[in-house]
């Protein structure tokens, strides 16, 4: 997933876009409902979507989805660089933040 990430932020960024975050969700949800001591109800759901933010001169551009595939990803990331492009700036956005690899220790 953090490859697919990074070729979609490379992608943004070759569209023109100053600067690109992107955050790919996926998972799944189980519900049981009890009753009387017997399940009543159950439901299972699986969550996916994809988000990307594109920054532009200090004009933001957002686009989502919930599919996450390689011709969805691309297409929101253009859209959202193109929304970007049209946005006037934002005159108190500085920058988006790095990548973060010093995790504290947590004692105990």
């Amino acid at each position: 997933m953090e490859e697919l990430s990074q070729k979609v932020i490379n992608y943004g960024l070759s569209k023109g876009a100053d600067q690109i975050e992107i955050f790919i969700l996926e998972g799944c949800t189980d519900i049981v409902q009890l009753e009387k001591n017997a399940i009543f109800a159950s439901e299972s759901k699986s969550i996916t979507g994809a988000g990307v933010r594109a920054y532009t001169n200090n004009g933001l551009g957002v686009a989502t989805s919930s599919l996450i595939d390689k011709r969805t990803l691309k297409e929101i990331v253009e859209y959202a660089v193109k929304l970007s492009k049209l946005s006037p700036p934002y005159k108190l956005f500085q920058t988006l933040p790095g990548p973060f690899v010093d995790y504290p220790t947590v004692e105990g």
